[in-house]
Order: C-alpha cells, then sequence, then structure tokens
C-alpha cells in the first residue's frame, strides 16, 4: 500500500537465492503506444488472367414497350428501320489470380506508467510483499 501520494504500489513476487538474501522481482503496470500503418500491396498480372465462355450466348430483341403486344396487325405495318438493336449475354468464368501483401511500419510513441486500465488490473494478494 503506498504511504503517501508520490510513492506506487508495486507488486512483489519473492525468490529464494541459494546463497544467502533474497530476489525480489517486482511487477508493474504499463501501458506501451506504437503507431502501426498497414500500407495494401495487390498484384495483378493481366497475363495470367484467364476467360472462358460458359455455354451458348443469348440474344434478346430490344423493342419499344408499345410495341411488344401479341398484336400481328403491327407487325404487317413495320416498315424498315435504318438501325437494329439486340442484347447479347454471355456467361464468362473468369479467374484472376490476385496476390494480396501488406506493407508494415510500426513507430513506437512512447510508455504511460500507471494506466490503470486493461486485463493486467488484478492484482493477487498472495503476490504482494510479506517482508515489510
Amino acid at each position: 500500500m503506498p504511504q503517501n501520494n508520490n510513492e506506487e504500489e508495486l507488486v512483489f513476487v519473492d525468490r529464494d537465492a541459494e546463497n544467502g538474501g533474497c530476489t525480489r522481482t517486482i511487477e508493474k503496470k504499463v501501458s506501451v503506444a506504437a503507431q502501426v500503418t498497414i500500407k495494401p500491396i495487390v498484384h495483378v498480372r493481366e497475363s495470367d488472367i484467364e476467360m472462358e465462355c460458359c455455354g451458348p450466348p443469348t440474344v434478346k430483341r430490344l423493342r419499344k414497350k408499345k410495341n411488344c403486344g401479341k398484336n400481328k396487325s403491327h407487325r404487317k405495318k413495320q416498315s424498315k428501320a435504318d438501325k437494329c438493336k439486340f442484347l447479347v449475354q454471355q456467361d464468362l468464368r473468369v479467374r484472376i489470380p490476385i496476390h494480396f501483401d501488406t506493407k508494415n511500419e510500426v513507430k513506437p510513441l512512447g510508455v504511460i506508467c500507471d494506466s490503470g486500465s486493461g486485463p493486467c488490473d488484478h492484482v493477487n494478494d498472495d503476490t504482494k510483499d510479506t517482508n515489510k
């Protein structure tokens, strides 16, 4: 237990030395901070990309909605047009080998004593110094 506000509470773990005396190991809670930067690296070599067709293509006529009825009489009235529009759709299987990597940089920022938060907050009563 600290005797005044300037003393810190330390946890002592006793180890008996074979040649007399004693060895003390102190445990101190600290928080260490570092700035971590991870830069993604992605490589695709276009020469390694493979593609193959899957099944036959489908072809669909593109018509204006007003001409989409099943009325056969409007077909007789159609005249020649200067263009024809249709949609061709093809399913493909594309294999793209992508290499993922990172470039990592760690910059130490320092240490904060007596952080008082985190998973190390527990102190076992049996590890406190009993030889004051």
